[in-house]
This record gives C-alpha cells, structure tokens and sequence, in this order.
C-alpha cells in the first residue's frame, strides 16, 4: 500500500515541529488539501540539513492561506500525485539562499489531493522519448517566467498552451521522436547557462 507522509504548514512551526500526517491514496483523494514538493535539483545549499529545511520554509514564507496547505518531500509518491492532477502546477519563488547565484527562483509543484484521477495514461502526457536525452514530457500551467521545468532527470514539463508546448505536440504527431530528443537536450544544457539559437524562442 502507497503511504504519504505530509507536514502539515503552519505559522509558527518548522519542519521538525510540523505536524504529520500518514494517509493512503484513497484517504488522501477523499481530503482538499493542498500539496507543495520540490525537486533539489532546482536549488543549493551549503548545509546538508537546508536540502529539508528550505523548501517547507519558502512555502510558509509565500503562501497567504494556511489551512489544509502540507508540504511532500519529492518522492516517487508524490511523482504520482503531481502526474495524475490535471490542475497541478510549477508556481515559481524567490530562493531565499541568496549565496545561490546561479538559482535566483525555486521552482514548487503544487496538487490540489481532491483531483488526482488514477489513470493509466497522466493527464497532459505529450510523450515517453529515449534518445540525447531521454524522459518523459507533460505539460503544465507554469506560474512564473519559465515555460519549461526539468523535474529530476528525466522528466520534462513544459508550459500549458505555450509556443513550446505546441511545437513538442506537433513534433510528436508528426513522429519526430529525435528532434524532440535534441529539443529536450538543448533546454537542459540551456539550464547550465548554454542557450543555442535554435530554442531562443522557446525561452
């Protein structure tokens, strides 16, 4: 049985002091919380600890409403939550870490539990790929400048009705897995701060 583990935000209280909540998949759909994870790949810190820390206190520093509002460390499980949300969403804050010159934004997966549909096919999937980068492609409402976000390795989500995400579309129904490969691999190296011509426009 898949259990979550969620920390319930609340002022006053950090992660260590946070209450906890165990609930199934079933209890949790049954529930309208809201769900806030990050993915570490999207920030630094000089302290093992803040890998923890920082993303549950960015989420109590930027959201007004604190009722029913929990925080998921990024795990396969919440993975499944955020694929099976029609609604869910990227919402983009300012990194309190400002050591962290490379990473001025943090990127937060927001699921609203109340409308995860258990299918066998993820709402907004465009496409499972394997080539210079391989991964699979979902589509998303991004809240903030970027219209792309890498979640981990191999996981690409792009902008809702977004330039991008119509040209991946049509790419794919065209069949043109490789460019879509190549397309995914150049807005990953354009995360290291190498931006080819060819993607300016998707930016």
């Amino acid at each position: 049985m898949i259990i979550f583990k969620l920390f319930c935000i609340e002022k006053g209280k950090d992660l260590s002091s946070a209450n906890v909540s165990y609930l199934n998949i079933t209890e949790l759909c049954n529930q309208e919380y809201n769900i806030w994870s990050c993915d570490p790949i999207n920030y630094r810190t000089e302290e093992k600890n803040n890998i923890k820390l920082l993303p549950y206190q960015v989420i109590l520093d930027n959201i007004e409403e604190k009722s029913r509002v929990f925080f998921h460390h990024i795990s396969k499980e919440f993975d499944m939550l955020f694929d099976n949300d029609p609604n869910s969403t990227i919402e983009i804050f300012k990194n309190p870490n400002v050591s962290d010159l490379r990473r001025p934004f943090i990127s937060f997966m927001h699921v609203k539990s109340n409308t995860v549909v258990l299918t066998e096919e993820c709402p907004g999937f465009i496409c499972t790929i394997s080539g210079v980068w391989s991964g699979t492609v979902l589509e998303r409402k991004i809240i903030g400048d970027p219209n792309y976000i890498f979640i981990g390795q191999n996981k690409l989500v792009v902008n809702s009705n977004s330039l991008l995400s119509s040209h991946i579309r049509e790419l794919n129904q065209n069949g043109q897995i490789i460019k879509i490969c190549k397309l995914a691999n150049l807005l990953h190296e354009a995360n290291s701060g190498y931006i080819d011509e060819s993607i300016q426009r998707f930016l």
